[in-house]
């Protein structure tokens, strides 16, 4: 897990994973937290696709989960 250094969500925590092969990008983004954070994060929001990068940004309050 990281801290973004630039907009969007400035400051806010990430979990960076890889392209997923056939895998929907919200599901390893879930995938991606649990394995990473030990964090169940069942409601993820869709923010926006970031094509300089090509990955989509979900957001989520951490703060309203518990970890396993």
């Amino acid at each position: 897990m990281s801290t973004r250094l630039k907009s969007p969500m400035k400051e806010s925590l990430q979990v960076v994973f890889e392209k997923s092969d056939g895998e929907e990008s919200q599901t390893a983004a879930r995938r991606e937290a649990r394995e990473e954070t030990d964090l169940e994060l069942p409601q993820m929001q869709y923010l926006v696709t970031d094509s300089d990068y090509d990955c989509d940004i979900y957001i989520c309050d951490i703060e309203r989960f518990k970890s396993r």
